[in-house]
């Protein structure tokens, strides 16, 4: 089992740390930051056979916080915000050996059609939407089928880009090939042009700020 930790803030922000061991965190650790108000071995990141990924506060001057508030160990769940010294960390994603980001789609999917009216249309190609840039930098969506929603509020596809949108744009099957479309052409670009609606292409690029998704298909 793996987890992705991405950095919100601080001298590494951007940057996505992928663990699969368990790592300790700090000024001379594992994974190493220059925060001063870190300690030595600041925090440890535990994983624990059938119960997952856990956050453990290694007796720190400062202390590690999980949403807001003060833990000694903290059994994490994706979409956590963990402060340690004067960087903030975002739990991204977390993924077992028989749940690929393929089947999460999947997953997703069938969960959306259990909660409202949608019908969903499988993608052909199928699109794979990579993180260039941003604090997602590193993160993938593999997208089988739509319509889907991309955006700072959206309960399908969040991006967290500041300033990002609610729903930035979606993506929906169209008869040329899954189509990009948004209501924000001056903020979300692709290829650099302010467009509302386009047929994705591979090698596209969607930009919202500081944040880059870079187009790939997949061929069945």
């Amino acid at each position: 089992m793996s987890i992705t930790i991405q950095i919100l803030s601080g001298a590494r922000y951007g940057e996505t740390l992928t663990l699969d061991t368990t790592t300790t965190l700090g000024r001379d650790a594992d994974i190493t930051f220059d925060d001063a108000k870190m300690s030595k071995i600041h925090a440890i990141f535990q994983f624990q056979e059938g119960s997952g990924w856990r956050l453990v506060d290694n007796e720190s001057k400062n202390g590690v916080f999980v949403n807001g508030k003060p833990i000694s160990i903290f059994e994490l769940t994706e979409g956590d915000l963990i402060d340690i010294g004067i960087t903030q960390f975002r739990v991204g994603s977390i993924a077992t050996y028989w749940k690929p980001q393929l089947n999460q789609t999947l997953l997703s999917a069938l969960d959306k059609v259990k909660n409202g009216p949608m019908e969903l249309v499988a993608f052909t190609p199928i699109p794979v939407f990579k993180f260039a840039a941003g604090v997602q930098v590193g993160e993938k969506w593999v997208l089988e089928y739509g319509p889907r929603k991309a955006g700072g509020e959206s309960d399908d596809l969040q991006i967290f880009e500041p300033k990002c949108p609610d729903i930035a744009f979606e993506i929906v099957p169209g008869t040329k090939g899954p189509r990009f479309k948004t209501d924000y052409p001056q903020i979300v670009k692709i290829n650099s042009q302010s467009k509302s609606s386009k047929t994705l292409a591979k090698g596209d690029k969607i930009s919202i700020y500081n944040t880059v998704i870079a187009v790939d298909f997949i061929s069945l």
